[in-house]
């Protein structure tokens, strides 16, 4: 009779050998059975000796005489061989079905314990790179973040935001980011000053106004104009007015121009122009009043007001006792002016003996035989009166007459001399 070998057995009555079923194993020969593979080993082909521990690779076996291993369950590893149970991944870990060591989950992500996959920290939080995160990290105020990240980004300048922020918030227009704060709150955004603006979100200054505009209030975004008559520089609150004896004849100036020669604007406003000196005035460039030609002379119509080159003297005869006039005024019957700059009035009325027309320069004499009456005003000729018969005058403008002495006699009226008498 044979003896049944390794891996086979028979029973009473057998007419041969059976190999060990799948599962099962017998070590040793001659034998009526097999023995069922421990858990935590396994045997897939029938006929053997014996079994095989399961390997560490993620596998197990809770049961006894199986002919394969289980794969650990998602969440669960197995890195030792010949086991019947799998471990839970801790906290901080996951793993696939099937593996023999759990695998840390990556900055940005958390896992519980016995966990298949990491899960992503929401917007706004975050967990380090190099640890195994069981919880996510509000990221702090001035710091945001997308789904999954490691770390917190910094807001950018001219931005800022709260405590588990997942954006930054911009400063509005008008406003910058100041470096001296903290970008943890809309603090951290100040208005423009006045003199400044700004017209874009989210920056950290802001743009002064140009040279011949202005903003006046703070916190906005574009500059105005200086209007007419106003000028400025840069960075400028507010458009100062032309002084006197300039203008600004347009908008946006950066300077006043200056009056011309023969012009002239007063300091009272900003002026948007300069006005014409009138006749019988004159100007040097940048005044804000014209001179008036002095009393005594005229100011001649027609002629350029740029000096006093525009007055000239009264004629002889003539005078002006005003300023700024483009006229003289005759002399008066009976009263002279000698003319000249100085002719503010007439010289005065005519001596007796002596008359004048209007406009004289001098006073004209009465004539040898004739004498000046006080009875008559020297306004022409006819202020002089001939000698009466028996008197003479040899002088001009006299104001008398006188008698013939003894021994002479005048028997005509006017006479410049008297006449002997005959022997």
């Amino acid at each position: 009779t044979d003896t049944c070998g390794a891996g086979k057995f028979s029973t009473a009555g057998a007419a041969d050998c059976s190999p060990c079923a799948v599962g099962k194993f017998q070590p040793s020969v001659g034998v009526s059975s097999c023995a069922a593979c421990v858990p935590g080993r396994f045997q897939a082909n029938s006929g053997q000796s014996s079994c095989s521990a399961c390997p560490g690779d993620g596998s197990y076996q809770p049961d006894e005489g199986k002919a394969f291993c289980l794969a650990c369950p998602a969440g669960k590893y197995q890195g030792q061989s010949a086991q019947i149970a799998c471990s839970g991944c801790v906290a901080g870990t996951f793993s696939g079905a099937g593996v023999g060591a759990c695998t840390d989950c990556d900055g940005g992500k958390l896992s519980a314990a016995n966990a298949p996959t990491c899960t992503a920290c929401a917007p706004g939080r975050f967990s380090e790179a190099t640890s195994m995160s069981t919880a996510c990290t509000d990221c702090a105020a001035g710091k945001y973040s997308m789904a999954g990240t490691s770390a917190c980004s910094v807001c950018a300048g001219g931005q800022w935001s709260e405590a588990n922020s997942t954006a930054c918030t911009a400063c509005t227009q008008g406003r910058y980011g100041s470096s001296s704060l903290d970008q943890t709150s809309d603090a951290y955004c100040s208005d423009c000053t006045a003199g400044t603006t700004q017209a874009s979100q989210g920056t950290t200054y802001c743009d002064a106004c140009g040279a011949g505009r202005h903003q006046s209030a703070p916190g906005l975004t574009t500059c105005e104009a200086c209007p007419s008559g106003r000028y400025s520089g840069a960075s400028a609150a507010t458009c100062q007015q032309c002084e006197g004896g300039k203008f600004a004849d347009s908008e946006s100036a950066v300077q006043c121009d200056t009056c011309l020669a023969g012009t002239f604007s007063t300091d009272a406003v900003g002026s948007i122009s300069c006005s014409d000196c009138a006749d019988g005035q004159y100007s040097a460039a940048g005044v804000t009043v014209c001179s008036g030609c002095a009393a005594g002379r005229k100011g001649d119509v027609g002629t350029v007001k740029t000096s006093g080159a525009h007055c000239t003297a009264c004629a002889s005869g003539m005078y002006q006792n005003e300023m700024g006039r483009t006229a003289c005024t005759p002399c008066e019957a009976g009263r002279f002016g000698a003319g000249g700059s100085t002719s503010s009035s007439c010289s005065g009325a005519c001596p007796g003996g002596k008359w004048s027309l209007a406009q004289s320069a001098t006073c004209s004499g009465c004539d040898a035989g004739r004498f000046g009456s006080s009875s008559i005003d020297g306004t022409s000729v006819g202020h002089c009166s001939a000698c009466e018969i028996g008197k003479h005058q040899a002088g001009t403008a006299m104001t008398f007459c006188d008698a013939c002495v003894a021994g002479k006699f005048q028997d005509g009226a006017g006479a410049s001399e008297c006449q002997d008498c005959l022997a």
